[in-house]
């Protein structure tokens, strides 16, 4: 005669070591033809697959306490169950249990690059391979290696194992080195950097207008010289604009938001020399 399967249990826990690991316990105190436990996890409280597997008593008429922990659990709600397999191939399964987790940042790089666009703008691209509990990245600029601004920012995939590829634009770097970074962002707050990689941009002999054909801002940037001021000309030759550079900067952004769709010419004038440059406006 095949006897049943028969477990008892008085205890089933699930516990958050940390946002590291989930120590499951149990315990029986009746047991007939047990052969093993198998720890299951699922994400959804549905679909579950095992994640490890204890041998049991066998017959017992006492508490027995069994243990096993879960060192890959998911980031968020992870659900148990336990499949309790007689010697006889016979199963039963336990009630479901529950238990969140908020897994550390992590990210891995494998690329993160930084190449200038014809001197109009640097583009940035990285590639992870993979993402738990990531937000966003924020792309940020120094001109020392030492004090960083934020640049632009990027919303990320979140949690993945598999090759995801980003990109931002930095419209504005300085003539020159300029070092760039990434800030990597998780849900709750925590952040990690990437290594910093570093571009040489700019330093032209002459002055440089992008992008062209232009939306709504452009950018002019100084060569040898330093810029005095810059004069644009619509196509019948009148002034639309004039910005003085009273402060000397290598980089200045117009806002050419109000300026309508055409041809214009823009006049660079430096201490000894003027330049004049065509510009298409979107």
């Amino acid at each position: 005669m095949t006897v049943p399967l028969l477990i008892k249990f008085t205890d089933f826990t699930a516990t958050n070591v940390n946002n590291q690991y989930v120590a499951l316990k149990w315990a029986t105190d009746t047991e007939v033809s047990s052969k093993y436990f198998e720890v299951q996890r699922s994400i959804n409280g549905t679909d579950f697959t095992a994640v490890v597997q204890v041998n049991a008593a066998g017959n017992s008429t006492t508490v027995q306490n069994y243990s096993a922990n879960d060192n890959q659990p998911a980031n968020g709600v992870n659900f148990y169950r336990l499949k309790e397999v007689s010697t006889t191939g016979n199963i039963q399964y336990s009630d479901t249990i529950q238990v969140e987790i908020t897994l550390p940042l992590t990210v891995r790089l494998v690329e993160f690059t930084a190449t200038d666009i014809d001197n109009q703008y640097v583009l940035l691209k990285w590639t992870t391979n993979t993402e738990v509990n990531g937000k966003y990245f924020e792309v940020q600029r120094s001109a020392n290696s030492i004090d960083f601004n934020a640049v632009a920012q990027v919303d990320a995939i979140g949690n993945s194992t598999t090759p995801q590829n980003y990109s931002a634009n930095d419209y504005q770097p300085a003539n020159g080195l300029n070092f760039y970074r990434l800030k990597e962002v998780a849900q709750n707050g925590d952040f990690l950097y990437s290594d910093t990689i570093k571009i040489t941009w700019g330093v032209k002999n002459i002055p440089q207008v992008y992008p062209n054909p232009a939306g709504p801002y452009f950018t002019v940037t100084s060569g040898m010289e330093t810029i005095k001021d810059v004069s644009i000309f619509d196509a019948a030759g009148k002034l639309v604009m004039r910005i003085l550079n009273n402060n000397g900067l290598s980089s200045i952004r117009i806002n050419s938001a109000v300026m309508a769709a055409g041809i214009y010419v823009v006049k660079i004038t430096t201490a000894s020399q003027v330049y004049e440059q065509k510009l298409f406006k979107r």
